[in-house]
């Protein structure tokens, strides 16, 4: 229902019924379940996108949210984050900007490609966070039981 950005995401029918169905709309009872279980790294996840991958595990399952539905969008997130982190090392090591000299023989200061790559791998990161509904926003709209060490987690990643 409804087009691309004309208001919020739906909230899941579980969401619904833990929370109240504040609007009263009917609710959908055919909703597909959730696959039970525990979401699993990939073998080929190492370093930060395994930490990442684990942390993101660790604060669904503390919300008692199945994890094993998400396993796609986990790794999306994982595979993001540790890309994200490899890329502010590069960043980190060689500076935002190299030096070249054009054609006229002047010298000119560019943007390292590894700048740009950074930037959309962050924003890929922030996307699957909130889809994942592990943003302090989406965490506020939820109602539900979080500790406040995820909540600050989470914050930390953010910054």
């Amino acid at each position: 229902m409804g087009v691309k950005g004309s208001g919020r995401k739906r909230k899941p029918t579980r969401l619904k019924k833990i929370t109240g169905n504040a609007g009263k709309r009917k609710l959908n009872h055919y909703e597909p379940e959730l696959i039970e279980g525990r979401a699993a790294c990939p073998h080929y996840f190492k370093g930060e996108a395994a930490k990442a991958f684990r942390f993101a595990v660790d604060c669904l399952e503390n919300m008692q949210i199945k994890t094993a539905a998400f396993q796609l969008m986990l790794e999306s997130f994982a595979f993001s984050y540790g890309e994200w982190r490899a890329l502010s090392e590069l960043v980190d090591q060689h500076g935002r900007t190299f030096e070249t000299i054009t054609q006229a023989g002047d010298t000119m200061y560019r943007s390292r490609p590894e700048v740009a790559q950074r930037n959309e791998a962050w924003k890929q990161v922030k996307a699957s966070l909130s889809e994942l509904g592990l943003t302090p926003t989406a965490i506020s709209r939820l109602n539900a039981q979080v500790s406040n060490t995820i909540e600050s987690e989470i914050d930390q990643i953010l910054d």
